[in-house]
């Protein structure tokens, strides 16, 4: 990695320790980071918003025995942010899903998958004042699985609603997947629940519990700085 955009990458290994597993550099959240003592949050860059400074943006570094990748995002604006990680897409939605923007995401995981013919997951966190999309969104959601089918492995998502509106949306989930064909669409009360459900679809080598938390702190480093109502500044037209 150069230029300005850059994180420089740092790995400190104890005086007489081997580095025989991964160490994570990665924004950690929630009880996930309590029990993952391997885990060090650790936050380095270039300025104080990282995440809306280029189309594609390189996030927290995530540094392993044998590679270095991050999270990096692919687009971002008022209604979502998309990143990728490894075979993995990260969705981070905090407006109002239409058409274009369905479109859009489907055309995100059809370039993940050029990279990864072998199958790509995603991992979608719905905030909590997301309404729900209408018919003509949800339509366009069915018609991208049904078009990606085997290739799509899970879709993980975490609705942050509460109450009736967590039952809509598990009720529209439910008919996207009947409309489509094709169930990969599930539901999950927590991100860390999530993650470990896509850990053992993401292609890498690592023992799947590490795959788990490191995906969790990849998810958390691409919500920390998006503020959907703050994007304009890096807004992107959505065709």
């Amino acid at each position: 990695m150069s230029g300005a955009n850059s994180l420089r990458p740092s790995a400190v290994y104890p005086s007489g320790r081997s580095p025989t597993r991964a160490r994570v550099f990665a924004l950690t959240g929630g009880s996930a980071a309590g029990r993952a003592s391997r885990i060090e949050a650790r936050r380095t860059g270039c300025g104080a918003n990282p995440l809306t400074r280029s189309r594609s943006t390189p996030l927290t570094v995530i540094e392993g025995n044998d590679q270095v990748l991050h999270p990096r995002v692919v687009h971002s604006d008022q209604v979502f942010r998309i990143a990728y990680w490894h075979n993995a897409a990260i969705v981070d939605v905090g407006g109002d899903m239409d058409v274009l923007h369905m479109k859009r995401l489907g055309r995100a995981y059809r370039d993940l998958l050029k990279d990864h013919p072998e199958g790509i997951v995603s991992c979608s966190v719905m905030r909590p004042d997301v309404p729900i999309s209408s018919a003509d969104a949800r339509d366009e959601s069915a018609r991208v699985l049904k078009e990606l089918g085997d290739s799509l492995l899970r879709v993980a998502m975490v609705p942050e609603h509460q109450g009736v509106v967590a039952q809509v949306i598990s009720t529209v989930i439910r008919g996207i997947n009947i409309v489509a064909r094709n169930p990969k669409l599930v539901l999950f009360r927590t991100l860390e629940d999530a993650t470990k459900s896509l850990a053992p679809l993401v292609k890498r080598q690592a023992p799947v519990a590490d795959t788990a938390v490191e995906l969790l702190a990849a998810v958390n480093a691409v919500r920390q700085d998006y503020d959907p109502r703050g994007a304009g500044s890096a807004t992107q037209a959505v065709r």
